[in-house]
């Protein structure tokens, strides 16, 4: 997961993922999305945290559908039988603690 600092109060988030085939194919599918924050954050909000958790729990529930629809779309264009991507559980995918933020952030807060 990549993630950009759009705005004080916007954050953007790229979610990638490599499925592989056997040794028949392999696929690269990358999604992004802003998440908007529509009321500013007061002083004694930890902005950190915030977005931290919109990281870890909100945009892979928001953007692994469509990377799973894409990988299957792909597959069956390509001519091979039906794959589905098996499900996860997409808030288990990257703890809040690992997230990595611009370092922008600490200027925007």
């Amino acid at each position: 997961m990549g993630t950009a600092f759009v705005s004080p109060t916007a954050l953007g988030v790229e979610l990638s993922m490599k499925a592989r085939c056997e040794d028949a194919f392999e696929a690269m599918i990358s999604y992004r999305a802003v998440f908007n924050r529509n009321v500013p954050f007061r002083a004694a909000e930890d902005v950190e945290t915030f977005w931290r958790s919109v990281v870890a729990h909100v945009s892979p529930v928001v953007l692994m559908p469509y990377v799973r629809a894409t990988f299957s779309w792909l597959v069956m264009q390509a001519g091979f039988p039906g794959i589905v991507l098996p499900l996860v559980n997409p808030q288990q995918m990257v703890p809040p603690e690992n997230v990595v933020l611009p370092s922008a952030m600490k200027q925007s807060s």
